[in-house]
């Protein structure tokens, strides 16, 4: 006895159906805009430490944590 469908099995796991396009579509775009966010904050990075302004998060970091006590 062999089993006989009318239409493709929902437990099909292709993901050649017409429904599933926008999710390999969706994925591309997806890793692209992650890719892109993840160089950005590399180069914003390395401009941070290069370009002397970590110095001036330094000097707020320290002096908010040592404030200086001024005598009356």
């Amino acid at each position: 006895m062999k089993l006989e469908y009318p239409e493709k099995p929902r437990y099909n796991a292709h993901l050649e159906s017409i429904s599933f396009r926008w999710v390999k579509a969706a994925m591309g775009k997806t890793e692209i805009i992650l890719t892109f966010i993840i160089l950005l904050l590399i180069i914003f990075g390395f401009w941070f430490i290069f370009s002397g302004e970590i110095w001036y998060l330094v000097e707020f970091l320290e002096n908010s944590l040592y404030p200086t006590f001024d005598a009356l």
